[in-house]
């Protein structure tokens, strides 16, 4: 070797083993095999410690700003666990309507028999999986009633909403419920939603607005023929009352999203659905019994019905808890602006209900910024 290559070769060269091998590649990378404590020797200056460890930290920092840029559909799971749970909510509700309309069976006597169905189901998965029923620690049981309470107070004040106020105006109003959550988990839980997270969830409530109660925002919607006091309240005392009980619907559905997310893991997703059931079977009779409905005889086509209801009620309960098991509650909840656009589609292609501007308008606008904030979540751009 001459001596210039010798020359060239000791400005990486470091006396003693343990650090000899260190060595530079064309990408910057350093690779360490073994490196001992600086701080021990006198052959190797405090300095070059500091720049290896720097360059290291340097290198790191850029490869996991890399893999973020990357697109990657596991980091928006949550999401998609609750567009599954919007959907199976949407068919749920498209059967307890058809069975009001087309059969005996009344809205309470449908959310009994789901809930029986989907306690059912949430028994065979806890068995499946070998967990106990009653397993559960002492210090989450009192968790797991009140989110049974709050989930059957939230079922029974939407459906008694509906004899106050028409099914829109309902609507309008039970879904400031992801307003209400975002705000209830930064206040009890912490959880912080980016700028654009914020500005999607209330895009997205304007486009409710839009596709239920367009003359809010568009007064010359009013058709020539009818009258603005026609979209209003005959009685004032019905309307706060309805507003009261849908407002109520979604504050204690807002707790429910509370409760999921202080538990947590904690529990298996399948105890969350097995309890709110029983509540709510529970409350259903109580209800049953406070009201001018009777239990009708079901028949063959109602038992079916009813048993596709319950499927379709604990995959939404499954998956609403997966979901709020990894996700934050606003940008989870934010999600449930779909079942608005779902039964929309549902009310056009099933029952052939007309179509304005206003509707697509406000279906495009919901769909757009639920899914920006998945597609934001796909690219590492939220946490």
């Amino acid at each position: 070797m001459s001596k210039k290559e010798s020359l060239d070769d000791s400005r990486f060269h470091i006396p003693n083993s343990p650090y000899q091998s260190i060595c530079l590649d064309s990408s910057r990378e350093i690779e360490l095999t073994t490196l001992g404590d600086f701080s021990d020797t006198d052959h190797a200056p405090k300095q070059m410690e500091e720049n290896l460890f720097t360059q290291q930290n340097s290198i790191i920092q850029q490869n996991q700003n890399e893999n973020k840029q990357k697109f990657d559909l596991a980091r928006a799971k949550g999401f998609f666990f609750m567009v599954i749970s919007a959907l199976m909510t949407t068919c749920m509700n498209l059967i307890i309507k058809y069975q009001a309309k087309n059969t005996k069976v009344n809205a309470i006597q449908a959310v009994i028999m789901r809930s029986l169905f989907l306690a059912g189901g949430s028994y065979i998965h806890l068995k499946k999986d070998k967990l106990s029923i009653i397993g559960i620690p002492q210090k989450l049981w009192w968790l797991i009633v009140t989110r049974g309470l709050f989930g059957l107070l939230s079922t029974i004040s939407l459906y008694a909403a509906l004899d106050y106020l028409p099914l829109s105006q309902c609507i309008t109003v039970y879904y400031t419920q992801p307003i209400f959550v975002a705000i209830a988990c930064y206040i009890f839980l912490g959880e912080k939603l980016a700028k654009l997270e914020i500005i999607s969830v209330f895009s997205a409530m304007f486009g409710v607005v839009l596709l239920t109660q367009p003359q809010l925002i568009f007064p010359s919607l009013v058709q020539e023929n009818q009258t603005s006091e026609e979209f209003g309240p005959k009685d004032m005392t019905q309307y706060f009352v309805g507003i009261f009980l849908s407002l109520f619907g979604a504050i204690s559905g807002t707790m429910v999203y509370i409760v999921c997310r202080k538990i947590g893991k904690e529990l298996h997703v399948s105890v969350h659905s097995f309890f709110f059931a029983v509540v709510t079977a529970f409350g259903g009779f109580i209800a049953l019994s406070f009201t001018s409905y009777t239990i009708a005889p079901l028949g063959i086509k109602d038992i079916l019905l009813t048993s596709l209801c319950g499927l379709c009620s604990w995959l939404q309960q499954e998956c609403m808890s997966m979901a709020l098991q990894i996700e934050k509650g606003g940008r989870s909840a934010s999600v449930n602006y779909l079942v608005v656009v779902n039964a929309f589609l549902a009310d056009v292609a099933i029952f052939g209900e007309p179509v304005v501007f206003t509707d697509i308008l406000g279906a495009l606008c919901i769909v757009f910024f639920t899914f920006l904030n998945a597609f934001l979540k796909c690219f590492g751009q939220s946490k």
